[in-house]
């Protein structure tokens, strides 16, 4: 006996298996674009047992969607924003510049404020019943003057004492000549030994004249005088008269 194998179906007879079909917008989106659209299927799906192929309904497609529609929209992480060190470092200095200026004009406001209201201090003179009054500075001259007026000095060899008269010159009176002679001294206490030594006593006054206040040494002149003659002010500008005349 021959047994003899059967297929159960036909392979003429059976349908074709078609992979589906991938939308190439789906894989790239901004590349393709699909539009709606209705096709016949294809002959070799169509069976001969089956209907004809007029008799075929036309298929539908569903209508297109872009790619980034199927997913669901997430927005993007708000990013924190971190202040560097550098940053830190740059406004610590700008701070510490800025405070230092700031602190410096205030503080020179205030010493020039103390210092102006020191020097207003001083200058204006107490009305108190103390009668304390304000410190002047006096100009002391090469002969000492007006410290040593109205004082006396004593040459040496020959010891002859004189009276010291600042800012006096001595001059001759009326129908007489006091001078006797000049010569150039550098100090007042030269200019009466001088004096003292002249022609056995002979000068009895002394007139010392700083024609150069700043450099008396260079030129001053000490004028001899007979006898004491007339007392006058001197008060010339530019020149500084200082006489002593002796008393003993």
């Amino acid at each position: 006996m021959v047994y003899q194998i059967r297929p159960l179906h036909i392979s003429s007879e059976a349908p074709e298996v078609v992979p589906e079909e991938q939308s190439p917008y789906l894989t790239s989106p901004d590349k393709y674009f699909v539009r709606s659209y209705s096709r016949r299927a294809s002959n070799h799906l169509i069976s001969p047992k089956t209907k004809p192929y007029d008799e075929i309904p036309f298929q539908e497609f569903p209508p297109p969607r872009r790619a980034y529609d199927l997913a669901p929209y997430r927005p993007p992480p708000k990013q924190k924003k971190n202040i560097g060190l550098v940053s830190i470092v740059l406004v610590a200095v700008v701070s510490f510049f800025l405070g230092g200026g700031i602190g410096g004009g205030i503080g020179g406001w205030i010493g020039k404020h103390n210092n102006d209201s020191s020097k207003t201090s001083k200058s204006e003179p107490t009305g108190t019943s103390s009668g304390c009054s304000s410190t002047v500075t006096e100009f002391v001259d090469s002969a000492g003057c007006p410290n040593v007026n109205n004082t006396t000095y004593t040459t040496p060899a020959p010891s002859i004492e004189f009276r010291i008269a600042c800012a006096t010159d001595l001059t001759s009176s009326h129908g007489e000549d006091i001078e006797l002679a000049n010569l150039t001294t550098p100090t007042l206490d030269i200019c009466l030994g001088s004096c003292a030594r002249y022609n056995n006593g002979q000068c009895l006054a002394a007139t010392w004249i700083q024609f150069s206040p700043t450099s008396p040494e260079m030129n001053s002149k000490c004028f001899f005088k007979a006898n004491i003659g007339t007392l006058i002010p001197m008060n010339s500008t530019g020149t500084i008269a200082t006489s002593g005349f002796r008393i003993s």
